[in-house]
């Protein structure tokens, strides 16, 4: 009974951090646009140097989509 509880609470805690990541996203990304561009994630107090920001940018496009941001600001 132990083991399903802690698994359900481990299922549970992952669910709620994707939920947080997800709607970060969405209030940095303050235009609606689906990305997040440097002068949002500016805004919403990420201090990113142009080195960080191509870096975080993995397919060049100048914005961050949801998975490049997550990648980029988590931990």
């Amino acid at each position: 009974m132990k083991k399903i509880v802690l698994a359900l609470a481990l299922v549970a805690a992952s669910s709620i951090s994707a939920f947080a990541q997800a709607s970060d996203f969405a209030a940095v990304d303050t235009d609606g646009d689906g990305f997040v561009n440097l002068e949002e994630a500016q805004a919403a107090g990420y201090e990113f140097t142009d080195e960080q920001w191509t870096e975080a940018d993995a397919n060049g496009d100048g914005v961050l989509d949801e998975e490049e941001y997550s990648a980029a600001t988590q931990g």
